[in-house]
């Protein structure tokens, strides 16, 4: 996952992530105010267009008086629920941490 410029409270920020895609995978991204103790807020879903290698991005809008920023990318199969700590051989997970100004 990367993010380019400053990440502002209360405005829209655009995470982008890069992965390998298939046709029946997808891409899940949460976010999480609290770094030590997450709690996962499903951003987007998203599938990919066609197989091979992918940019995605997607748009949320940063919380008023956070200091930091986590975000969770979960690449999974299509037939696998979104789940933000999905474990197993048909997943794969990175998170981000971000200082939010």
């Amino acid at each position: 996952m990367a993010t380019s410029g400053a990440t502002v409270s209360g405005q829209l920020w655009t995470p982008s992530a890069s992965y390998q895609g298939y046709w029946d995978s997808r891409l899940h991204l949460y976010a999480s105010n609290s770094p030590n103790s997450p709690s996962w807020n499903l951003i987007q879903t998203v599938t990919p267009s066609g197989p091979g290698s992918q940019v995605i991005n997607a748009t949320y809008t940063v919380p008023f008086s956070v200091s930091n920023l986590v975000v969770r990318a979960v690449y999974a199969q299509s037939t696998s629920a979104a789940a933000p700590c999905k474990a197993g051989n048909d997943s794969d997970m990175d998170d981000l941490m971000i200082a939010v100004q």
